[in-house]
């Protein structure tokens, strides 16, 4: 496994701790795209289940940061993302949904320095969306 392999690993198994440790039961974690200037938001991939963090500002219905550790292939699902899906479904199966702060995602891949892809991001409006 080569060093950058083994640190991303790593890094995942890190955000996975905290993760367990400060979200609530039951948080879910999306790669969406949005189609157009709609309300529709499609999946990108698979849920996310283990390597991500969200880490949100003072005030949540602001800002946060994203960051998926990943030692895999990862190029097309992150450059096909535009928002992220993340938080606790309520019982119609709505989800928060933030988008990527435009300039403020990761355009290349990670390197030997930070095993994270990154990206600023902000909510969408104050209200919640059904993701398919």
């Amino acid at each position: 496994m080569s060093v950058f392999a083994a640190k991303a690993d790593g890094m995942a198994i890190k955000n996975d701790a905290l993760r367990d440790a400060f979200a609530l039961d039951g948080t879910r974690c999306f790669l969406l795209k949005r189609a157009g200037q709609t309300k529709a938001f499609s999946l990108i991939g698979s849920e996310l289940t283990s390597g991500f963090l969200v880490q949100f500002d003072e005030n949540r219905s602001e800002s946060g940061l994203f960051q998926y550790a990943s030692s895999q292939a990862f190029e097309d699902t992150w450059a096909q993302s535009t928002h992220v899906a993340y938080g606790v479904p309520d019982d119609d199966d709505l989800i928060e949904v933030f988008e990527f702060v435009e300039g403020e995602k990761d355009t290349i891949n990670p390197d030997g320095f930070s095993p994270f892809w990154s990206g600023r991001i902000r909510k969408v409006e104050n209200e919640r969306y059904e993701v398919t």
